[in-house]
């Protein structure tokens, strides 16, 4: 079985921050880990999504030092009001409370669930 694990760090639209924030993690066996970030967003090009990501991937080992991080850019879309979705090339993963938790479920929560001043 493959396990992708993804962190992802939240800076809303016109902020900055300087350091991102994890929401979603995937753990192996041999205490390493794989991070998704969101390293940049952005109003969004296509109607009907709310945001525009661009989203990094991390390799952090055992120690937690960070041994691989992938500088190519992986866009995701996310669409907050029903019905809720991430896009993610081609495809449209819906978002329901009811279904297990994995990275687009807790992309679309850090961006749709977090309250904003």
């Amino acid at each position: 079985m493959r396990a992708v694990v993804v962190v992802a760090g939240v800076m809303l639209v016109g902020t900055a921050q300087s350091e991102p924030l994890v929401f979603y993690t995937a753990h192996f066996p041999d205490q390493t880990s794989i991070q998704m970030s969101v390293i940049g967003d952005r109003v969004p090009e296509e109607g009907g999504y709310d945001f525009d990501v661009s989203i990094g991937l991390a390799k952090v080992n055992a120690t937690g030092a960070m041994t691989f991080f992938d500088r190519s850019s992986h866009h995701a879309r996310i669409r907050c009001a029903e019905p809720a979705y991430v896009g993610f090339g081609d495809y449209r993963f819906q978002v329901h409370a009811t279904l297990p938790s994995d990275w687009k479920q807790d992309l679309w929560k850090a961006y749709c669930e977090t309250p904003v001043s």
